[in-house]
């Protein structure tokens, strides 16, 4: 697996983030498995803890959201590595402001689970809360 985006320091990786391009449609909210075994390989050969999935929201989610909202729908923790599957609403990015939209929502969901510098907390964890949404 090489992320779409990787936040480090210097060369220590402090999380990865990694778009999926297809949709959980009509399955339970959960990260593929073939996704959680990818990135818990690149989380381990880095030294990584933790890593944020990006799948788009269905349209069977229900109606849409303003473009960019982020919305966590399972963290999943395997040993010290924390995988947070997200969903990100994409219908209106084509609409006037809509990637402007996008990235201002999908950068503070990703910004929620940065670590803080020096210790091994995060800046706050959304996603282990049911229902809590990153938007602008």
């Amino acid at each position: 697996m090489t992320p779409d985006l990787v936040i480090a320091d210097g060369r220590q990786v402090h999380l990865a983030v990694d778009a999926k391009y297809r949709t959980r449609a009509g399955v339970t909210p959960s990260v593929d498995a073939g996704d959680l075994y990818e990135t818990l390989a690149f989380l381990r050969a880095t030294g990584a803890r933790d890593a944020v999935l990006l799948y788009p929201r269905p349209s069977s989610a229900g109606a849409a959201q303003p473009v960019g909202t982020a919305t966590a729908f399972e963290v999943v923790t395997v040993d010290l590595h924390r995988i947070t599957g997200m969903y990100v609403e994409c219908r209106g990015i084509s609409a006037a402001g809509g990637w402007h939209a996008f990235g201002t929502g999908v950068t503070a969901a990703v910004r929620a689970h940065l670590p803080v510098r020096g210790t091994s907390d995060r800046v706050a964890a959304p996603a282990e809360q049911a229902g809590v949404t990153a938007n602008p």
